[in-house]
């Protein structure tokens, strides 16, 4: 019902902008957990364990399917998401599917990453399951991916 009531507004005028929204329910275990992808033209995605959006979703997608697993731990599905969007922009420039030796590390004050807690209460005292990670904390993540 919600997802048909927004769809219903993406569609119904036209958009100056192109917008896209994910609408999450974590549930007590991942496998509960539901992810829908609301694109600028109201196509509706159910997805599965993580959401990319911009540009080069399909690309960072297709090179994120391999190494993602529900196991990781946040550290490493963060460093698996930028070795995917190298992947991803190497292969925009180069036409491979792999990041030639040598590409730069991602500038973490230009990435956008958040991820589901969830239990949120015993964290923050927050209900608020969605959680945003960026500056020195996002750094820390990156740091072997910056090196290497």
């Amino acid at each position: 019902m919600y997802a048909q009531s927004l769809g219903a507004v993406f569609t119904a005028e036209s958009k100056p902008f192109e917008v896209e929204l994910v609408v999450a329910e974590v549930g007590r275990s991942q496998d509960e957990d539901h992810l829908y992808r609301l694109t600028f033209d109201g196509s509706i995605a159910d997805e599965t364990g993580f959401v990319v959006m911009g540009g080069a979703a399909d690309a960072v997608v297709h090179a994120l399917e391999g190494p993602w697993t529900a196991e990781l731990s946040l550290r490493e599905a963060v460093r698996a998401a930028a070795r995917a969007l190298r992947t991803a922009g190497a292969s925009a420039q180069t036409g491979n599917d792999v990041a030639p030796s040598g590409v730069t590390a991602l500038d973490p004050s230009l990435l956008e990453v958040a991820f589901l807690e969830r239990d949120p209460d015993t964290l923050r005292g927050s209900r608020r399951a969605f959680r945003r990670i960026g500056g020195p904390e996002l750094e820390n993540l990156l740091q072997y991916e910056q090196d290497t």
